[in-house]
Formats: C-alpha cells, structure tokens, sequence
C-alpha cells in the first residue's frame, strides 16, 4: 500500500514539475493570472472579497482581500484570467533580508499575500521524483553487482534468496 502511494505521489508530482519549470520560464515574458472575486453587502457599504494567483518575474503570488470597497475593486467580479505583459511589484519591497533576497514575500494587510519564487515549487515538486530515480538507479547498481537491492548484502553465494533480509529476488544476480 505504500509503495502505491508513493508511486501515485511520483507520477503526481512529475508533471506538476514540469508545469512549474514552463510556468517559470513563461513568467519571463508574460504575467498570467487568475482571480476570484466575490460582492457582499447592501447599498453604500458594498465590498468585495478577492481571492487571486499570479505567476510573472520568477514569482508566483497568491493574494487574498478580505473586504475591499467595491469602488475600489478590480474591473472583474466573479471569476476572471488576465495575461499581461510582464511589470514590477507596485508596491515598495520591504527591507532587504535574506528571505527577500531569495525571492520570498509576505505583504501584510489589506492585501495579504504570499510571493515565492518559481525555483522553491521546483524544487518541491521534483524532490520525490529526482529521489526515486536515484534510489532506482542505485538498487540497479546494487543488483549488477551481485548485491541484495535492499540491505547490499552479497549474494554470489545464494542467487535465488537475500539470508540477511530474507527478501525473495527476482532476477538472479550474475555468476
């Protein structure tokens, strides 16, 4: 069972990678995004709550609005998905810290947002495959060698059955 689920995690989190990767790179020339927005209120005191994701200059922002005067809220109400050309943050960046230098924001309210660059959700979203295809490519040396996959235990001597971890093989190593 849990081999399934972690093969179900690998083939999940590949292509998500490798969207992230096409993402980051498009986010050089276009600034695309993608935004909620919904009204609530009566008469004059009318505001609107405001969910948006946004990928453009290597970053991708998530922001939420919790209550916005609706005079003041975007062109857009209900669901909507903007591509412009690529431009700065609007508002000033806080101080420079190493987080900031990295690429990592949190803007605090009205507007709360969190801002990550492209490379840490790479990095996220490729882990456990890179780490699987290391630990295939090693159990694969393992093998060739006449090792046990499992626990590396020499198995010239007794090709059909590991005796240190009692593990069934498949394949008979090489004489």
């Amino acid at each position: 069972m849990k081999r399934r689920l972690l093969n179900l995690l690998t083939v999940l989190s590949l292509p998500l990678c490798v969207a992230v990767a096409a993402l980051w790179v498009r986010s050089y020339w276009v600034t695309d995004g993608v935004g909620w927005g919904r009204a609530t209120g009566a008469g004059t005191a009318d505001t609107i709550s405001i969910w948006a994701a946004g990928s453009g200059g290597g970053r991708v922002a998530l922001l939420r609005v919790a209550s916005l005067p609706l005079r003041e809220a975007p062109d857009w109400v209900g669901f909507s998905y903007r591509r412009e050309p690529p431009r700065p943050l609007d508002r000033p960046r806080p101080a420079p810290t190493l987080w900031n230098r990295l690429g990592f924001f949190v803007l605090e309210p009205p507007e709360q947002a969190l801002i990550l660059p492209h490379w840490c959700l790479l990095l996220i979203a490729g882990a456990l495959p890179a780490w699987r295809a290391v630990a295939r490519r090693r159990a694969g040396q393992r093998a060739a060698r006449g090792l046990c996959p499992h626990c590396r235990y020499d198995l010239r001597a007794t090709p059909g059955r590991c005796p240190e971890c009692g593990r069934k093989l498949s394949v008979s190593p090489p004489p």
